[in-house]
């Protein structure tokens, strides 16, 4: 009798290890790009994208033109310039999106329009392993312009000191259509930028024919600067600019020399961050590109603070007034 028992003790041990060496091992977790659902016991080739388990990717673009350029935050931190929409439609992982790879969880999404002062902001939830798309257009409009600079008008250009939809008139001039020569054309002694039907090819030439009396210059229009060949009130475009009416100012940031530093990236508290990525040798109007632009700001106080690529910082308080103001960094 106790050798039957015996007999059947060793049956059934072998039978239970037979059936555990013939358990189909693999990944067994299902966020793993190897993830075998046959698998019962883990082998230990599970393997992630972007890093690891608990990272994805956050991909920022728009499918709608809407003629402007954002830089893109990531919970307050700069990643880089929209220049690109996709009508069609936007995929994840498209080069020319802004993008990057996180953590899994709460993101804060902002992006800062370039021209028009425009600042739109949104939160995202990032899953591990997953690669997310957001657009502009679905994020939240915080704040909605007030940018000095030039707006489309019938196929023509003109300066305008607040809601501005290009920050230069190159810009404008190169989206603005109307059929026909664009230049500029003189009425009543003064020149005004048209995309067709212009008289002169420049601002030069037309300011050498079309007469007047008077100096030439800026006046300031229902708070909006335009230039005019005689009678002008300013001689330069940023006097207009800081003396032509409104409740916002324009804040810029910049170098007149390479300081060593790299990129040098400015944080005014409660509005955003800017970046300076080249130098001016003679000072710049505000809005000019390579430096680090806000507009739109309430007049007032402002504190900031300055990091860069190569260690260089900066901090102090800068008060905003109506019109243009330069502030210059310097070692």
């Amino acid at each position: 009798m106790n050798i039957y028992f015996k007999l059947l003790m060793v049956l059934t041990v072998s039978g239970t290890v037979l059936l555990n060496s013939c358990a189909k091992k693999g990944c067994t977790d299902y966020v793993s790009y190897m993830y075998d659902s046959d698998a019962a016991e883990d082998d230990g080739t599970c393997a992630y994208y972007y890093g690891g388990k608990n990272y994805g990717q956050l991909d920022v673009g728009a499918v709608i033109n809407s003629n402007q350029q954002y830089d893109i935050y990531f919970d307050g931190q700069y990643i880089g310039r929209l220049l690109h929409y996709w009508s069609s439609g936007l995929s994840c992982a498209q080069p020319d999106a802004i993008g990057r790879i996180l953590t899994s969880g709460f993101h804060t999404v902002r992006a800062v329009g370039v021209v028009g002062g425009d600042t739109r902001e949104g939160s995202v939830y990032l899953d591990p392993q997953e690669c997310q798309v957001v657009l502009i257009e679905n994020l939240q409009l915080i704040t909605g312009g007030g940018s000095a600079g030039y707006m489309c008008s019938s196929g023509n250009c003109s300066y305008v000191s607040s809601g501005a939809s290009y920050s230069t008139l190159s810009a404008c001039q190169n989206s603005c259509s109307g059929g026909g020569s664009a230049g500029y054309y003189c009425s009543s002694g003064n020149c005004s930028y048209v995309s067709s039907g212009a008289s002169y090819p420049t601002l030069s030439a037309c300011q050498s024919s079309c007469g007047g009396g008077g100096s030439a210059g800026y006046d300031c229009f229902g708070g909006n600067c335009s230039y005019v060949s005689s009678g002008a009130d300013y001689a330069s475009l940023s006097d207009c600019q800081n003396n032509c009416g409104g409740s916002t100012g324009n804040l810029t940031f910049w170098v007149n020399q390479d300081l060593g530093c790299g990129n040098i990236y400015v944080n005014v508290t409660s509005y955003g961050t800017g970046t300076i990525s080249y130098y001016y040798s003679s000072q710049p109007d505000c809005g000019d590109s390579g430096c680090a632009n806000f507009s739109g700001l309430g007049l007032g106080a402002y504190t900031y603070s300055v990091t860069s690529d190569g260690g260089c910082t900066w901090s102090g308080n800068v008060q905003v007034t109506n019109g243009c103001n330069l502030l210059q960094l310097s070692m």
